[in-house]
């Protein structure tokens, strides 16, 4: 019992602090940007009753909420986890940096910058871009994790990397947005699978 209560009582290093302070920090960035946010585009639902506003609303929101779930479940187990490497840290400041820049670009941290209603094909472009080096960077840097984790980050830089060239190449219409929500039902599905592995591990 005293060596439970002694362990508990140990002070975290400068490592295992930054990596705390930092995640907390990144995750509070998101959940102030859906507050902020989430009022505001509600009642402009109302005001504007238009199908592809609502549909392209959908979809900003729906990437804001995957990068929220991914950043959070790839560091759960950061407290019970051992020391955290130099590589650990890197790792988390540049996953942040690229996430909050994807939302930056879904126009969900400052109000009225980023890439505007309308402009969707290049907020889903940026934040193509971010998946897509989020999961090829974790599965570089990462490579002797769990095979099925590094499988997942496989197909999900290979779906972003696909809605990339979709909105590049394809013009913008009803097409594009229908195949922009096919790909993002299919990162949904990856994150499901990765959420199912970090809570339920085989």
């Amino acid at each position: 019992m005293a060596d439970e209560v002694a362990q508990k009582c140990k002070k975290k290093s400068p490592q295992k602090a930054f990596q705390s302070m930092w995640v907390a920090g990144t995750l509070g960035a998101f959940f102030t940007a859906v507050i902020r946010n989430a009022p505001v585009h509600f009642l402009q639902l109302f005001k504007h009753p238009d199908c592809e506003y609502i549909f392209e609303l959908a979809i900003r929101y729906s990437y804001l909420f995957w990068l929220l779930f991914y950043f959070f479940m790839s560091n759960l187990k950061n407290e019970q986890g051992e020391e955290p490497t130099v590589w650990d840290l890197s790792y988390d400041v540049v996953q942040s940096v690229l996430s909050l820049t994807a939302v930056f670009c879904l126009g969900f941290i400052v109000t009225n910058e980023g890439f505007a209603m309308g402009a969707y094909r290049r907020a889903v472009g940026a934040v193509d871009i971010a998946i897509f080096f989020i999961c090829t960077l974790a599965r570089w840097w990462f490579g002797t994790t769990s095979r099925n984790d590094n499988s997942l980050r496989i197909i999900g830089a290979g779906i972003a990397f696909a809605s990339l060239l979709s909105v590049i190449f394809i013009d913008n219409s009803w097409l594009l947005l229908s195949l922009v929500a096919a790909f993002l039902v299919a990162l949904w599905i990856v994150l499901g699978i990765f959420i199912h592995h970090r809570l339920i591990p085989t």
